[in-house]
């Protein structure tokens, strides 16, 4: 009805006032929205509207008399008497009572002041049905909000007794509401240990001392603990009084659980830690005297073994000196090999000496310039085979991070091997560089010269292992094993790939991103360094 009386504009949107009311119309609509004025002898002074003759009433006055536009729907209907009553609850006008009849003189001013007293008591009616209303859905949206709040909420009452507790507390514990209301809380959801100390903050907070983030445990219907931390409340009546206490709480049982693993695996990792210190501290031992004994190895190597080998070399040259006519061809050949073979294990001890050496310096990380290392190799070898026809290609910038010195090794003991096994090919050629294998940059050294079986390339790092005969390239063994040490030691990795008379490729990390080398772009593009060697951009 109320939508019928709005008054619309001409796009048919409802009319609103200055506070977003709608605009009613008819004479319903001034009742309702109070537009009356007593001095017109249709209203009168309780608020109302009457006529014995709508059809008279019309044709005598106009729209500004009657308040607002009527649209005349009674009058059209044929009701000739019409009353409009206000439904109020002191000044509001909760309502409309409205009274029709097809006949006239229906209705008299004293018949209008007793609908209106009815209209008032209507009105109170309203009021308090709607107050009510409101009531019962302001409880039933608390009771609701209580119910699926998932948190605990209790209320005790003055003596501890169970007044109510909402859903959360149901599944949790498993006890409905109705199995224990007005029981002792504390004798039914406590442990005996905790009830004395809770029945003690119980009594603090009911002397105006609440609780706040309170830990104990209640004892589910299955016999099982949960840990709840608690906030309380007191809870008070119209009359300051204190009835009882409001408290709510939050299950915190995993947490405490979580945090006990927590505390458990730290214990743990402490222990680890402190076994593998432990274990460190031994093994670090073990590795220093082992290092020790490795250095009075190498004492004796050098002083007990070069003494022998000194007087095998030195007598063997005095005999072919001084005995050399005496013998035939076949004794000066066993001669000869005498001295080759202590020469060949002087540079053997020399090689154990230099692979224990590398084995036990101290590794001092810093920034590398490998590309001018290798050039710097390159052309010592160079001067010691001007003659020899090689093509050097090394890229720039080529950088890294390790030491210095040993670092210079495994270049040093790479570059040489390519050098010695390119020296049967007409145009030998050697290329340093690098790539990127699995994630990492990987430097290599690669040649066209001899190469090898790839069957055997497990022994290629092995000490004292070579894959060609001596007397086709002159060496001892030692210099890969010195390589791989010296890589181990840096956290990298180095192996090979190769082919028989195909060259091969000795690749190497050092287990750190490289770092650039300030500077490293000033080489040029192309340029031919000192010793022949080629330098070329490669990028990163």
């Amino acid at each position: 009805m109320e939508r019928c009386l709005c008054e619309h504009d001409a796009t048919g949107a409802i009319v609103r006032d200055v506070q977003g009311n709608p605009v009613l119309e008819c004479m319903c609509g001034n009742i309702l929205c109070g537009r009356t004025n007593p001095k017109l002898p249709f209203f009168t002074e309780g608020a109302s509207f009457w006529t014995n003759c709508s059809t008279e009433l019309l044709a005598s006055t106009t729209e500004e008399d009657r308040q607002a536009r009527t649209r005349n729907r009674c009058n059209g209907e044929g009701y000739e008497s019409v009353a409009l009553i206000p439904l109020k609850t002191g000044d509001e006008v909760v309502g409309l009572l409205q009274l029709n009849d097809h006949r006239r003189d229906r209705f008299d001013l004293e018949e209008i002041r007793f609908f209106e007293g009815l209209g008032a008591s209507i009105g109170v009616a309203l009021a308090r049905d709607r107050a009510e209303t409101a009531l019962r859905q302001e409880k039933e949206f608390t009771e609701n909000l209580v119910d699926t709040a998932q948190t605990i909420i209790l209320v005790l009452d003055l003596k501890g007794r169970i007044v109510r507790f909402n859903r959360h507390l149901e599944e949790l514990a498993g006890f409905r509401l109705e199995e224990v209301r007005g029981q002792d809380w504390f004798d039914t959801f406590l442990p005996v240990r905790d009830r004395a100390r809770i029945r003690q903050l119980f009594r603090s907070c009911m002397s105006g001392s609440p609780t706040r983030g309170n830990v104990n445990p209640i004892v589910t219907k299955d016999g099982n603990e949960r840990e709840i931390e608690w906030y309380d409340a007191v809870v008070v009546n119209d009359g300051g009084e204190i009835t009882g206490v409001l408290a709510s709480g939050q299950d915190i049982t995993e947490r405490r659980r979580a945090e006990q693993a927590t505390r458990d695996r730290e214990a743990e990792v402490r222990q680890l830690n402190a076994e593998l210190e432990a274990r460190v501290r031994e093994r670090t031992a073990r590795l220093e005297a082992a290092n020790a004994g490795l250095g009075s190895f190498a004492y004796s190597v050098s002083h007990d073994l070069r003494t022998p080998l000194r007087a095998i070399h030195g007598f063997s040259r005095a005999l072919v000196e001084d005995c050399g006519e005496q013998l035939d061809a076949v004794g000066q050949q066993h001669l000869d090999r005498i001295c080759a073979a202590t020469e060949r294990m002087g540079l053997l001890v020399d090689g154990l000496l230099e692979l224990s050496r590398f084995a036990r310096a101290e590794l001092r990380r810093g920034p590398l310039d490998l590309g001018q290392i290798a050039a710097e190799i390159i052309a010592e070898l160079k001067r010691a085979e001007p003659e020899r026809a090689v093509q050097v290609t090394v890229a720039v910038p080529l950088t890294a991070r390790g030491d210095r010195r040993l670092v210079g090794a495994v270049l040093d003991n790479l570059l040489a091997n390519a050098w010695k096994f390119t020296r049967g090919r007409e145009t030998a050629t050697i290329e340093v560089g690098h790539e990127e294998r699995d994630g990492e940059t990987a430097y290599y050294v690669r040649d066209n010269g001899a190469g090898f079986d790839m069957r055997y390339a497990d022994k290629l790092f092995v000490a004292f292992q070579r894959l060609h005969a001596a007397d086709e390239y002159e060496g001892t063994g030692i210099g890969l094993a010195t390589v791989q040490r010296i890589i181990v030691r840096h956290g990298g990795r180095v192996w090979a790939e190769s082919a028989v008379d195909q060259g091969a490729t000795f690749y190497f990390t050092l287990g750190e991103v490289p770092t650039p080398m300030i500077g490293a772009d000033s080489y040029p593009r192309s340029k031919v360094g000192s010793g022949g060697v080629k330098i070329v951009e490669q990028p990163r």
